[in-house]
């Protein structure tokens, strides 16, 4: 099985764009249920507090959203971009330059 950071193929397969969508949506995703399955499981209602079977729902569905439209959405679109190869250099941001860190006699003066 290949890495999920190389390109299998362009027509069709999954590319490493794609993967990364699904890797980034799935992140998000699992943080996102979490987060709304326990603000859910706090909430009363008439005071009767909310069940897991419930909170669990709410989260499946939050998660849900953010992974089909980040996955399904942002995936095939840029991936369809690069198999089309109507990627230009202004929609890809630069790495930041690297930070040189001086040793701290250079900084008074002294070498």
């Amino acid at each position: 099985m290949q890495p999920m950071n190389q390109v299998r193929s362009v027509n069709g397969a999954v590319t490493s764009t794609v993967a990364a969508a699904f890797q980034r949506g799935l992140i998000q995703a699992l943080l996102t249920f979490a987060v709304t399955a326990l603000t859910t499981r706090q909430v009363e209602v008439n005071n009767v507090q909310v069940s897991w079977e419930s909170a669990l729902i709410a989260g499946a569905i939050a998660g849900l959203g953010i992974l089909v439209t980040r996955f399904g959405g942002e995936g095939a679109y840029d991936g369809f971009r690069q198999s089309a190869g109507t990627v230009n250099s202004s929609d890809v941001q630069t790495n930041a330059p690297a930070v040189v860190v001086a040793p701290v006699d250079s900084i008074n003066g002294r070498t």
